[in-house]
């Protein structure tokens, strides 16, 4: 719904935000502060009742394509698709 979940965060930040979020699809989306600018945008993905999910948002965009690297509690690491390539980062948000 375009609603902010986190942020505003700089390049190289690190946060410890915890979110609690219900079951169903979720289409998110790394843009600059005020949604101007998409820098990464995830495919949609679903969440089932239970599911624990550590992300980062990854990459530089010059020396490492953007993207979000997903860290299931059950799973090995891996990183989200995405539905393009994407630029350097700046003071970015999720919504």
């Amino acid at each position: 719904d375009g609603a902010l979940v986190a942020g505003p965060f700089l390049y190289g930040d690190i946060d410890d935000v915890y979110l609690e979020l219900d079951e169903g699809e979720y289409d998110l989306e790394v843009t600059s502060v005020g949604g101007g600018e998409i820098f990464i945008d995830l495919a949609p993905f679903t969440l089932q009742e239970g599911d624990i999910l550590y992300a980062l948002a990854v990459g530089d965009g010059s020396n490492q394509a953007l993207g979000v690297f997903a860290y299931p509690t059950d799973l090995e690491g891996f990183l989200l698709p995405v539905k393009a390539p994407y630029k350097l980062f700046l003071p970015i948000m999720f919504k």
